[in-house]
């Protein structure tokens, strides 16, 4: 028995069936999961949880207690039932539904909050629940930098459920995740026995509410990589030896990347990037490398992009044909270089819970890199990443990162995998007939779920994103601790947008807005002026341009100059200021690139003589320390 456990294949077996009826089954995957997580977060938001309690952590472990049991029953019964399958969809996203409900009970906002970059998130979501059309987060009359998939849906789900955009961000992104590991749990049924794809898809949606999760769209992609690497190397593998090649699985990897390429241009080149070391892994590793063997491999490439490309460019043209008519500004998006990203991550070194299970995969990958395909592709998965890794910094010649950083949960969720591997080849070499180690096993498991999603608090990443989430105001003057501190800005975010509906009379989405505020932005379409950070601007924008117009305008104090020269800007002038008052002058808070500061982020403030803004061509009000000042119609 122990020797027959021993041989494994030497190429991942997945016969043509399979990846047709995972591509049947992701439909109503996807439909079940997002009504269930829905409804689970639908119960949380109605619950009026008491404030800076340990209660709805209490709710939350006994929940996922429940659901670790149900896992169990799942992965270790005899036989697996058909009415397990749909179970199975949800169950995951379930867990990853009831921690995080619970953990932002009381808060408007999703993890980050409405602070730094979730600003501009936020921003983009209004923006799309504002409109159906591909437009920019932040500038008017601009076709989207930043790729819209995942936001226009959220759109579109906001529409559905009559939520303003910034509203829909925390049930979509929590719905989101629910999604993306109930497509892992679906793609891993191609590739493993259904109890093991579960627990896969378990300790990934453990893995995201530990970190993965704060970048929803991000993660809808990373829970699934590892999956779509396993299948491309099998893609490959085919075409390599001349077999018949599942054009199901192409159509998955096609669509994956093709969604990779509408969501996030990141986790797209760093996808495109993996499936070329997939191919060329094969190609060094067969025995045969004729020419014919490489066309093989490049014509199931190319397949496999052209299934991406109509996605990718359902949301990419407009920006690129813009591209092609104006000449953009160089984007500081990759001008960025935090503490996580300047040093190798080592997860499986840490000293967590995370750190273990990273340790076993990790372990795993090394025992059986030369037996188990599953494990070669893991591991170049993880390898890739480090050379993602080292690629970002050898970029800093050029002034600029890979953002690397952003792929250190590609690598975490391919160690986890791993781990539950090495689960896997535990129980075939040790229990087949032993029911006291598989009781052993499915008390580590137990444990291990319940552990996990406990101390996921004490580890979160980012640090401060759940207190973000708590402390920050939303429109109501409040925050979820139940502060009102008339002293925060964000105390004041449904005065000001009350006045500026007041003083304007127009809809929001017509408003071109400068403020010293930006988390204004976030709760009505307004188009900013200018980008909270230049990071986020769109390269059609001209960020340092604008920045050089407030500028001058800060210099003019003649009334009739100051609106002559917004008159002949070149930008949309905008139609209301919103300042901080200091004597006799306004104050406008801007921000500008410090790359390569950690804090990539600098912030200057303009300060605007209040003599220039004559109550003939502006109409005021006053909001605690704000004022609001509307362009009056000439």
């Amino acid at each position: 028995m122990l020797d027959r456990a021993r041989q494994k294949p030497a190429v991942i077996e997945v016969s043509a069936e399979r990846p047709t009826a995972a591509v049947r089954e992701l439909l109503p995957a996807v439909v079940v999961s997002a009504v269930v997580s829905t409804g689970i977060w639908w119960v949380a938001e109605k619950w009026d949880a008491p404030r800076q309690s340990q209660v709805p952590s209490a709710l939350s472990a006994t929940a996922i207690a429940v659901l670790a049991a149900a896992v169990v029953w799942l992965v270790f019964r005899a036989r697996w039932p058909r009415w397990a399958t749909p179970v199975a969809w949800a169950l995951p996203g379930v867990i990853s539904t009831v921690w995080l409900s619970f953990a932002l009970a009381g808060s408007s906002f999703y993890l980050g909050g409405a602070s730094w970059d979730q600003v501009s998130r936020l921003q983009y979501l209004t923006r799309t629940a504002d409109t159906a059309a591909l437009a920019d987060l932040n500038y008017a009359s601009l076709p989207p930098f930043y790729p819209a998939g995942w936001f226009w849906l959220g759109g579109r789900f906001a529409n559905l459920t009559g939520l303003e955009g910034w509203q829909a961000y925390q049930p979509w992104a929590v719905l989101t995740n629910a999604v993306a590991v109930a497509v892992a749990f679906v793609l891993w049924s191609v590739l493993v026995r259904r109890r093991f794809a579960l627990l896969i898809a378990v300790a990934t949606a453990i893995a995201g509410i530990r970190g993965g999760d704060f970048e929803p769209y991000s993660w809808t992609l990373i829970a699934t990589l590892p999956a779509v690497a396993v299948l491309a190397h099998r893609v490959f593998t085919d075409a390599a030896a001349n077999r018949r090649t599942s054009y199901a699985s192409i159509a998955l990897i096609g669509v994956f990347l093709g969604c990779a390429g509408a969501i996030y241009t990141l986790i797209f080149v760093f996808a495109l990037l993996l499936l070329l070391v997939l191919a060329l892994y094969v190609a060094l590793a067969h025995r045969e490398r004729t020419l014919a063997m490489a066309w093989r491999l490049v014509r199931a490439l190319l397949l496999v992009g052209a299934i991406a490309l109509p996605l990718v460019l359902l949301v990419w043209a407009p920006y690129l044909v813009a591209m092609l008519r104006d000449s953009p500004a160089v984007s500081t998006a990759l001008r960025f270089l935090p503490a996580e990203g300047a040093v190798f991550p080592l997860p499986m070194f840490e000293f967590t819970l995370t750190g273990l299970v990273c340790l076993v995969g990790t372990a795993w990958l090394v025992w059986r890199y030369r037996t188990d395909p599953h494990a070669r592709v893991l591991a170049v998965v993880v390898l890739t990443g480090y050379g993602w890794y080292a690629a970002s910094n050898v970029a800093l010649a050029t002034h600029r990162t890979l953002l690397s950083f952003r792929i250190e949960p590609v690598i975490v969720v391919a160690l986890v995998t791993a781990a539950c591997l090495a689960v896997r080849d535990g129980l075939a070499r040790l229990s087949p007939g032993e029911p006291r180690i598989r009781a052993l096993a499915a008390v580590a498991v137990f444990g291990s779920v319940l552990a996990l999603t406990q101390t996921a608090k004490a580890e979160q990443y980012p640090e401060k994103s759940l207190d973000e989430a708590l402390g920050d105001y939303d429109l109501s003057g409040t925050n979820a601790y139940g502060h009102a501190d008339p002293g925060k800005p964000g105390h004041w975010n449904g005065a000001l947008v009350d006045a500026i509906a007041r003083l304007t009379g127009r809809p929001a989405h017509d408003l071109v807005v400068a403020t010293t505020t930006q988390q204004l932005l976030v709760f009505r379409p307004y188009h900013g002026f200018q980008a909270a950070y230049s990071g986020w601007a769109n390269p059609l924008a001209d960020f340092a341009g604008r920045d050089a117009e407030l500028r001058n305008w800060a210099k003019i104090g003649d009334p009739g100059a100051l609106v002559r020269a917004m008159e002949h800007s070149r930008f949309t002038a905008p139609d209301v200021f919103v300042f901080t008052r200091e004597g006799t002058d306004y104050r406008l808070r801007t921000t500008h690139d410090a790359f390569p500061k950690t804090e990539n982020v600098g912030e200057e403030v303009l300060k605007f003589p209040m003599a220039a803004f004559s109550p003939s061509r502006f109409t005021r009000a006053d909001v605690g320390p704000f004022t609001v000042l509307a362009r009056n119609a000439q």
